[in-house]
C-alpha cells in the first residue's frame, strides 16, 4: 500500500474533522435538547446549581451524583445568557461540549502515532473512528457529562503517558 505524504495526511485529517464539526452543530441544531435518555435528569441538576449556586447532594435528584465541572460551567451559561431564550441556551452549551468532543480524536491519535508512529493510515483511522463512531455523531448534541468526561479521561492518560516516558516529581505534580 502506497504512503500517504504529510500534506495528504494533513488535509484529510482535517478534513475528517470540519465534516465531524458541521454533522455534530446539525445535531445540535436539528435534535432537541433534552432528547438524552437521562436529559430531563441533567438538566435539573444545571437548573439546582443555577438556581442555589450550591452543588446538590447526591440524593437530591436524578443525575445529581455525578461530579459537578460540567454542570457548573452549563449553570455558568444558563445564568450568564439569561437574555436569550431558554432553548437557545441549551443548545449554545451542548454545542461547546460536541465541539470538545472533537478532542477525543485527537486524543486517540496520539495514542496510535506513539504505537505505529509511521503508520498513517492508521493514524486517520484513529481520527475517523473517533468522529465518526455514530455514538459520537448522534451524541453531539446531547444534554449530559459524558463527553465532556471523555476529554477528561482521554486527556488524563496523556499526561499519565507523558509523566511515565520521564518520570520526575515536575511532571508527577502535573
Amino acid at each position: 500500500m502506497p504512503e500517504l505524504s504529510a500534506k495528504t495526511f494533513k488535509s484529510i485529517a482535517w478534513g475528517m474533522v470540519a465534516l465531524a464539526a458541521i454533522v455534530y452543530v446539525n445535531n445540535v441544531i436539528v435534535l432537541p435538547s433534552l432528547r438524552a435518555p437521562d436529559g430531563f435528569g441533567h438538566f435539573t441538576y444545571i437548573w439546582h446549581l443555577a438556581a442555589t449556586g450550591t452543588i446538590p447532594w447526591a440524593t437530591e435528584g436524578w443525575s445529581f451524583f455525578h461530579p459537578p465541572v460540567y454542570y457548573a460551567f452549563m449553570a455558568s451559561l444558563w445564568n450568564g445568557l439569561i437574555w436569550i431564550d431558554p432553548v437557545a441556551r441549551l443548545k449554545i452549551g451542548t454545542g461547546i461540549i460536541a465541539f470538545l468532543g472533537i478532542a477525543q480524536a485527537g486524543i486517540a491519535y496520539v495514542f496510535v502515532k506513539r504505537a505505529l508512529p509511521n503508520n498513517r493510515i492508521a493514524h486517520l483511522l484513529a481520527i475517523g473512528i473517533m468522529l465518526f463512531l455514530p455514538l459520537q455523531m448522534f451524541s453531539a448534541g446531547y444534554l449530559g457529562n459524558e463527553r465532556l468526561n471523555a476529554v477528561f479521561c482521554g486527556t488524563s492518560l496523556l499526561v499519565l503517558m507523558w509523566v511515565l516516558d520521564r518520570p520526575v516529581l515536575s511532571r508527577g505534580v502535573v
